[in-house]
């Protein structure tokens, strides 16, 4: 067990060097391009730092075979995404960080919202009325998630094409910073796989659950790089690109559950998945819709540093972190 948390604390180490390696050359290709920051955050770094989620996910299921950390981890990063807009808050201590990010992210969370809606109800149905329907065991409705879900990206990418208004200010060394992003991508992407093997042998080794493996360990490392990118970003005053990464990782992140229904070879994923994790999904919904009011409200008002509606979401934050704590401990 020693030498697995050796393991475990050398990938999460990667992954934070990587992270922030991948933050400073988005940063620069973001200057040097025609790309806004959010829409650099919700396309490219979005995609990238949610590279650990796909693969950890599709790696619980085919290398350790356990369907309820692959849920966990992808519903999981999706809930510990949303702390880093608390951890951002605090960091740029101006007030509510909502009230000067940009409205256009509202359509990402929005998305976002849809698609975890439709999944919650694909869980319900299959839960409660036993419908069980799809083809070599791949389920109708992760098919249906992920049709949903191109035309989703499709919207945000014809949404987000809108705003490259501007020409390149200097394209002098974008082609080595591309492959120096490319190369920080590929690290932050393997170490996240590895995670999923060393994540099955810790419950192969403790009384701890699948489900929990995947909300706790996996979730908190594979959402790595969303925390130290978004900081990174912040840090650089590119607030819009920070939020952009957080909300664009969520949103993506949604497809990891029907996406890992084709890799899984023992049934169809749904249908093996615990009713529980509509319960994250919910806490997921919740804090999104207040994202969104924040976004809408723009509030100036603050509380311990934070925005109103970044409070409340550390709130229930808190509350759902000691419901967890007692599900599986008490």
């Amino acid at each position: 067990m020693y030498l697995i948390g050796l393991k475990f604390a050398f990938f999460f180490l990667l992954i934070i060097i990587a992270g922030w390696r991948l933050s400073d050359y988005a940063n620069k290709i973001s200057k040097k391009s025609a790309f806004p920051e959010g829409l650099f955050g919700v396309i490219f770094l979005a995609i990238i730092t949610s590279m650990p989620e796909i693969f950890t996910s599709i790696g619980s299921v085919t290398v350790v075979n356990f369907p309820n950390m692959a849920a966990s981890d992808a519903i999981g990063s999706i809930f510990i995404n949303l702390m880093i807009i608390v951890v951002l808050d605090i960091i740029q201590g101006k007030g509510g960080i909502l009230s000067i990010a940009s409205k256009k992210h509202i359509l990402t969370a929005s998305l976002t919202i849809v698609v975890l809606g439709i999944v919650s109800i694909s869980l319900l149905l299959r839960k409660i009325a036993g419908i069980n329907l799809g083809f070599f065991n791949i389920g109708l409705d992760s098919i249906a998630i992920i049709a949903i879900y191109i035309f989703c990206v499709k919207l945000l990418v014809k949404h987000g094409c809108e705003e490259i208004t501007k020409e390149p200010n200097n394209s002098n060394g974008l082609g080595s910073l591309w492959i120096k992003f490319i190369i920080a991508a590929i690290l932050v992407v393997a170490s996240g796989f590895k995670l999923a093997e060393l994540g099955g042998e810790i419950v192969n080794r403790t009384s701890l659950n699948d489900s929990f493996v995947g909300l706790v360990f996996l979730a908190v490392a594979t959402s790595l790089p969303e925390l130290i990118v978004s900081w990174s970003a912040v840090k650089h005053g590119s607030i819009d690109m920070a939020i952009g990464n957080v909300l664009g990782s969520n949103f993506f992140d949604t497809a990891i559950i029907p996406i890992t229904d084709v890799f899984y070879r023992s049934n169809q994923i749904m249908a093996d998945l615990n009713i529980s994790h509509i319960f994250t999904i919910t806490l997921c919904m919740i804090m999104t819709a207040i994202i969104i009011s924040g976004l809408i409200y723009r509030s100036k008002k603050s509380i311990l540093k934070i925005g109103w509606d970044v409070f409340f979401m550390l709130i229930i934050i808190v509350t759902s972190i000691a419901f967890f704590y007692m599900i599986n401990f008490s």
